[in-house]
């Protein structure tokens, strides 16, 4: 019949009923058309899967546990026949598999497929699987149709239960990981380590547990596999009900099933690390099927026995098995030799040799193999030779650059186990060479039929070879050797060749030879002679292929800022230069990147003198002779030094009746009478004891106000330990005198910061009872109203330290100044005898003018990087501005209408500029935006695919660089 098959356990029936026979079979093509409908499927994939499950080895646990899990999907006869009443579909294509034995078997091969592989790859090896099964291909139903059925039944087969198999093998691998070697520890621990196989190789291996099962489970699989090894012992418990006995390659039992038919043999391999051999031995005249053996398979099987006995023991160590239960040696057929049987299902061919075109061995040539074939620069150049001069070609010629290859390397050697790997090397070179046109052309061997019918011969004659080869001690041969350089046999001295039992400690030596070398470069010379691709050029195109994407997620950072960076420092927006002047340019370490010119060049080398340590310690050093010698203090003093005052103190002695006792210090120095030598005292150490302890000062803060033109307030700035710390300080004294909502919200805020020198007096217009002047509600001059100048400056006063932007920068990220660190490079241009001078930090310079306004009223500069650190308070927060800045009042100032001081203070000048909460706000709104942007892309993924994001994608990543950028500016 077409869609049932009876099983042998059946009892036969004497007679049958035609009257019944017509209606079951309408029924059946009746269920059949049915399930296809109900599901959308086309039913020559249903039918083209359930004949696939009678060629599949599944046990009988597999089987009963896909009934059983289906059985529950399936419903009472009562509610198909109301469906039925009511015209609605009770028939699934699910439930029309699981009624036949062949459907089952399907179902359980789909279902270990599914639930680990996914549908497209699953669908994809069904289809690879229908191919070497199926007769005609014109019936073979395409992927796409076998992923549409996978996907109508994923739901049903991820309840079957192949997954809890797996994770049951999976923790039992690595709970004995440590019976493994390092690289095995490596394997089992890769993220991708549940199938690494292709579909190829699951080909092959349903083919091979197929044909185990034709033959009544009489004979011996070998597997030796990588990292796959948990879900290939879930897929053979699967499959045939029993549990592989589990060695390593060096021979090592992890698990002992002697009634097992499959041997698993786990490899550390790193170059191989999935399913690198399956051999299929089994014993004569155990095919069960339709047809029969081909003859000279038959005649080769008289043979075995007599050849197994004479050439087990002649063999070399490295392929000698010590199961007992083989019963002929793995490596006695040449690569290209393999039994093949009819299957009886579709009449195709079921190969039980290996899944890959090479062989993997265990010993040496496995290790040989390795080493070269899948050497990233000969694979490439041998491909090109393959496609441009043909096979035969090929491997003629390569054949002869191994021979070269392997005398180069004795040459080189200097101990005998490394002449022995020569020797090894040139003993395979015909064997290597077919392999490697095998496994870089991706073919077939043509050459099967007659390799087959010529096998007994060659067993006759590899029996021959090896009791040749066995003669001589010390040297081995085997069937695949160099049979075309036997000649050269005579250089090769057996005293001066050390014997090998594994290559892989000798890789380095081969690798890193001069030999190995030359042997890339005549191949590559060979396949394209004038467009040799060099050695580095290729490791270097692999390792970016490799650390590409570890390096995309900082390419958005790096872009925004160096982009800023790129602008700045091309000076695309920088004002020309004026003629005779200098151009300082400095750049903080978040970037920011600022500039002020020189007119006098002196005022330049004064600041590069104070910037470097050497002109530092130069300074002290004038400054305590010119306090020896009583003469003036050196011309430093203004960048180090601190204001003068001397003149500050007298003229502040000589209106003592305006101020009262009780803002006197106690805490005051002796000042002396160099101004160097009282603030700045080199330690004689640069532990944190050592350094001086900072005094308690005043500052003096000025504003715009509404209800005057100019607001002053005194900050006092003791216990102040660094410049983080007093930018802080400035800005909780600027927000206590504005406002903080003001501060927070308002529209208008501080633009420039600016070092002045303010001269307080008292308005005669102003009444007061008491001589001390609250500043908070202080009046400055009428004369100020108008935007007017200051009183004209003393002769003699010290220029501010710090520069003005510096101070806005640091205003606005005080953080800068903790991580503060000095770097300073001159470069000289030929043209306007310019000079750029880069650092971390900022710095300016304006020309000094004794009626200037208030703003141009400066001269920056900045101390070195030692100097700040040895002169703060802390080594670890550096407060150059702090232990530096002489624009500081040992007392409180105090306005006087006779006597006016004098004390350097903060101006804050005030503009317009975007509120810290209105930029915190729009930041977090457009982030938001951007990121429902990006969800909603990938949410249209699922229904469009991934071209939605060649036209979103773009639109967003352009749009949050835009507004990176906007908010660095």
């Amino acid at each position: 019949m077409l869609f049932y098959e009876a099983s042998c356990e059946e009892v036969v029936k004497p007679q049958w009923n035609l009257d019944g026979a017509i209606p079951g079979a309408l029924e059946s093509i009746k269920d059949f058309l049915s399930a296809a409908t109900h599901d959308n499927i086309d039913p020559l994939t249903i039918l083209t899967c359930e004949r696939l499950g009678t060629t599949l080895a599944i046990s009988t646990e597999s089987r009963e546990r896909v009934q059983s899990t289906l059985r529950e999907t399936i419903k009472s006869p009562a509610l198909r026949y109301l469906q039925e009443l009511l015209g609605v579909g009770n028939n699934t294509c699910i439930i029309f598999l699981s009624q036949s034995a062949a459907g089952v078997n399907f179902l359980a091969l789909a279902a270990a497929l599914v639930s680990t592989l996914g549908t497209s790859r699953a669908a994809e090896t069904l289809t690879e699987i229908i191919k070497e099964t199926v007769t005609d291909w014109c019936l073979i139903p395409s992927t796409s149709r076998l992923k549409q059925l996978l996907d109508v039944f994923e739901t049903e087969l991820s309840r079957v239960g192949f997954v809890n198999i797996f994770l049951y093998w999976h923790r039992w691998w690595i709970d004995h990981k440590n019976d493994l070697s390092h690289s095995g520890r490596d394997l089992l621990e890769v993220e991708e380590h549940a199938v690494p196989f292709s579909a190829k190789h699951l080909t092959e291996l349903v083919g091979v547990f197929r044909g185990l099962c034709r033959r009544r489970n009489t004979g011996k699989i070998m597997i030796t596999v990588g990292r796959g090894a948990p879900w290939l012992t879930a897929f053979t418990f699967w499959c045939l009900g029993t549990v592989p006995t589990i060695r390593t390659i060096e021979g090592k039992t992890l698990l002992d099933q002697p009634k097992s038919m499959v041997d698993l043999l786990f490899s550390d391999n790193l170059s191989f690390p999935m399913i690198t051999q399956i051999e299929a031995i089994f014993s004569p005249g155990s095919f069960v099927g339709m047809a029969t053996e081909s003859s000279h398979v038959q005649q080769s099987n008289k043979y075995q026995t007599d050849f197994d006995n004479k050439t087990i023991t002649m063999l070399p160590k490295s392929l000698q098995n010590d199961d007992p239960m083989l019963e002929m040696p793995k490596d006695i057929f040449d690569s290209d030799e393999a039994v093949s049987f009819k299957d009886s299902a579709y009449e195709t061919i079921s190969e039980t040799s290996s899944v890959m075109a090479i062989t993997k061995l265990p010993g040496l040539r496995e290790e040989m193999l390795d080493l070269l074939i899948n050497d990233s620069l000969l694979q490439q150049s041998g491909r090109e030779a393959l496609t441009k001069f043909g096979a035969d070609i090929f491997e003629h010629r390569f054949k002869k650059m191994l021979c070269v290859f392997a005398r180069e390397l004795k040459q080189e050697a200097l101990r005998a186990d490394q002449r022995g790997a020569a020797y090894i090397l040139w003993l395979y070179a015909t064997y290597t060479a077919y392999c490697a046109r095998n496994h870089w052309s991706d073919v077939e061997d043509s050459r099967m039929t007659e390799m087959l019918a010529r096998l007994p011969e060659k067993k006759i004659e590899l029996n021959h070879s090896l009791k040749q080869q066995i003669q001589r001690a010390g040297l081995e041969h085997s069937e695949s050797g160099n049979d075309d350089n036997l000649d050269d046999d005579q250089e090769w001295d057996e005293n001066d060749v050390k014997e090998l039992q594994y290559l892989k400690p000798l890789e380095d030596f081969i690798t890193s030879s001069r030999a190995f070398q030359n042997l890339r470069k005549s191949l590559s010379e060979w396949t394209s002679p004038r467009q040799e691709q060099s050695e580095k050029q290729m490791l270097a195109s692999k390792k970016i292929l490799y650390f590409s994407r570890w390096t995309l997620k900082y390419i958005y950072s790096t872009l925004v800022q160096a982009s800023l960076l790129i602008i700045k420092s091309f000076g695309l927006f920088d004002e020309p230069l004026a003629r005779g002047h200098q151009r300082l340019k400095c750049a903080c370490n978040c970037g920011e990147i600022f500039y002020q010119d020189f007119h006098d060049p002196k005022l330049a080398r004064d600041l590069l003198d104070a910037l470097n340590i050497s002109g530092y310690k130069a300074w002290i050093v004038r400054s305590q002779e010119g306090n020896d010698s009583g003469g003036e203090p050196s011309t430093m003093d203004r960048f180090g030094g601190g204001h003068n005052e001397n003149e500050t103190m007298t003229r502040s002695e000589d209106s003592t009746s305006a101020r009262s006792p009780q803002h006197e210090t106690s805490e005051q120095p002796d000042t002396g009478n160099d101004p160097a030598i009282r603030i700045w005292e080199q330690p004689r150490t640069r532990s944190t004891g050592d350094l001086p302890r900072p005094i308690p000062k005043w500052m003096l803060l000025c504003f715009n106000d509404y209800k005057h033109s100019r607001k002053a307030e005194h900050v006092e700035i003791k216990g102040v330990l660094s410049d983080a710390e007093l930018f802080r300080q400035f800005w909780k004294s600027y927000s206590e005198a504005r406002g903080v909502l003001f501060s927070l919200f308002a529209w208008k805020a501080v633009t420039k910061i600016s070092f002045v020198q303010f001269q307080l007096w008292l308005d005669p217009r102003t009444i007061v009872d008491t001589p001390l002047i609250n500043l908070e509600t202080w009046a400055p001059p009428s004369e100020w109203e108008n935007g007017g100048r200051w009183t004209p400056c003393p002769t003699r006063f010290e220029r501010p330290v710090v520069p003005n932007w510096l101070l806005l920068h640091l205003w606005d990220h005080p953080h800068d100044a903790i991580s503060f660190r000095m770097k300073i490079a001159v470069k000289k241009r030929i043209y306007g005898a310019r000079t750029k001078v880069w650092t971390f930090l900022q710095t300016a310079a304006h020309g000094i003018s004794g009626r200037a306004d208030v703003e141009a009223q400066e001269i920056s500069s900045l101390p070195d990087e030692s100097s700040s650190e040895f002169l703060g308070s802390r080594t670890t927060s550096p407060a150059f501005m702090y232990t530096k800045t002489p624009k500081r009042l040992i007392e409180r100032l105090v306005a006087s209408e006779m006597d006016p001081p004098y004390g350097w203070g903060l101006y804050f000048e005030e503009g317009f500029r975007m509120p810290l909460a209105i930029q915190y706000s729009l930041s977090v709104l457009l982030t938001g935006l951007i990121g429902g942007l990006m969800i909603y892309c990938i949410s249209r993924v699922k229904h469009e695919g991934y071209g939605v994001f060649s036209t979103w994608g773009g639109t967003i990543s352009a749009a949050s660089l835009i507004f990176a950028i906007i908010t660095k500016l």
